[in-house]
């Protein structure tokens, strides 16, 4: 029914919901090394970040104070800007989590709509 979604995919798809940082095959090769990556795995980076410009603000060192403190915030801003996803090591294809429970939806819900209309034909 589907040839943009790999059947695997599909299967997955239709089988259960989708979390973050689940396994899940790659929707474009079908291909099963697929990484998850999630960006606010940095807040531990822009913590530590901040807790070097207290440090550096106790010891009165005002360039690495702003530097770090700076940083920090810049490193929690992108960790919070940035959205989850996923990347497929054989085909180098990329999508957002969001995306996956998208697409996921619109698959299910074409079944459903599917084996309908097939129930009200016979």
């Amino acid at each position: 029914m589907y040839s943009r979604y790999s059947p695997r995919f599909i299967e997955a798809s239709l089988r259960s919901e989708f979390s973050p940082g689940d396994p899940m095959p790659c929707p474009r090769c079908d291909g099963t090394e697929v990484t998850y990556s999630d960006p606010r795995r940095w807040l531990k980076a822009a913590a530590g970040l901040a807790v070097v410009a207290v440090v550096a603000a106790l010891a009165g060192q005002r360039n690495v104070t702003i530097c770090t403190g700076l940083s920090a915030f810049l490193t929690g801003c992108c960790a919070f800007a940035i959205e989850p996803g996923y990347l497929c090591k054989g085909c180098g294809y990329g999508w957002r989590y969001r995306d996956a429970v998208k697409w996921a939806k619109a698959i299910r819900h074409d079944y459903g709509a599917a084996a309908e209309r097939h129930r009200k034909q016979h």
